[in-house]
């Protein structure tokens, strides 16, 4: 069994307890961005998902849901979790991910104005990137090259890997496999992507590929379900969701060419969405405390 709430936490990359960083519920947030008290928001249940590091390594945006039928509301505070704040002006959002400048958002948003957009996290004034007829999820802005990286629902059963640059005219498509492909990140180099790919056992693996596509080559061995890659500052690690079954889920590391995976976070938890620091010494993710654990 698992708590009704989700956090963000943190977590050194070398090992040691995660640290809360997300506020606790019984703080009431208005939306002019400030916080007062206490407020009803202790009766709901609330959920935060999708830390994401600015480049400079100040700030994480996330997002946050207040209720169990609230739209998702965008969210910014500093490193250490102080001066969290709400962006007013656009609701409905989820998957965020930073500009390579730090000054704009990449954010979804579903329904009638479905597509991606560009959000400035100060003025909170947004500008429609794209829209799809397809679902798409999981975008990642490339820190080195002008362009998004994203998944798209190509048939009811498959997701593919696609690609645009900041102001939706060009489009690539990089992968058309047969095999369902999700959660692209990229290298902080640019010249690789880190994704999500279902074997034909039914599991999920992590997988690398060069920036167009090309040289497609597994992480992980596909015997548990792995997950949200994430990679590090050096790009010679990837940190992923491993999921070795329904009830358990974790934050672990491997090596970005393969090898042995170590776990940095414990049963206790029921983590998810990693996201390393520009530093390197940090993972943050969302979590929620598992209250039961069995056998």
């Amino acid at each position: 069994m698992f708590s009704d709430e989700a956090k963000i936490f943190a977590v050194p990359v070398n090992g040691g307890p995660p640290s809360v960083l997300s506020r606790p519920v019984g703080e009431h947030h208005h939306g002019d961005g400030s916080s007062a008290g206490a407020g009803h928001e202790h009766d709901e249940e609330i959920q935060v998902d999708n830390p994401i590091w600015s480049p400079d390594g100040t700030r994480i945006a996330f997002t946050r849901t207040p209720c169990e039928y609230c739209p998702p509301e965008l969210y910014v505070m500093n490193k250490d979790g102080a001066a969290q704040r709400r962006l007013s002006r656009l609701r409905n959002t989820y998957q965020p991910t930073w500009s390579p400048n730090g000054r704009r958002l990449g954010v979804l948003l579903p329904g009638r104005r479905s597509g991606l957009y560009s959000v400035d996290p100060e003025a909170g004034v947004s500008r429609r990137i794209l829209t799809d007829r397809a679902a798409i999820e999981a975008p990642s802005w490339s820190r080195t090259r002008d362009e998004i990286v994203y998944a798209r629902q190509v048939t009811a059963t498959n997701w593919d890997i696609y690609a645009t640059d900041p102001a939706g005219r060009s489009r690539r498509r990089l992968t058309r496999s047969r095999s369902q492909e999700t959660t692209p990140e990229w290298s902080p180099d640019g010249r690789r992507i880190a994704l999500t790919r279902q074997r034909a056992n039914g599991n999920w693996a992590i997988y690398t590929m060069r920036g167009d596509g090309t040289q497609i080559r597994p992480v992980t061995d596909g015997r548990q379900n792995a997950v949200e890659p994430t990679w590090s500052p050096e790009g010679d690690r990837i940190a992923f969701t491993l999921q070795p079954r329904h009830d358990r889920s974790t934050i672990a590391i491997v090596d970005a060419r393969g090898g042995a995976v170590r776990a940095i976070t414990d049963a206790s938890l029921f983590a998810t969405q990693p996201a390393w620091s520009p530093d390197g010494r940090t993972i943050a993710f969302a979590a929620r405390a598992v209250t039961h654990i069995t056998n």
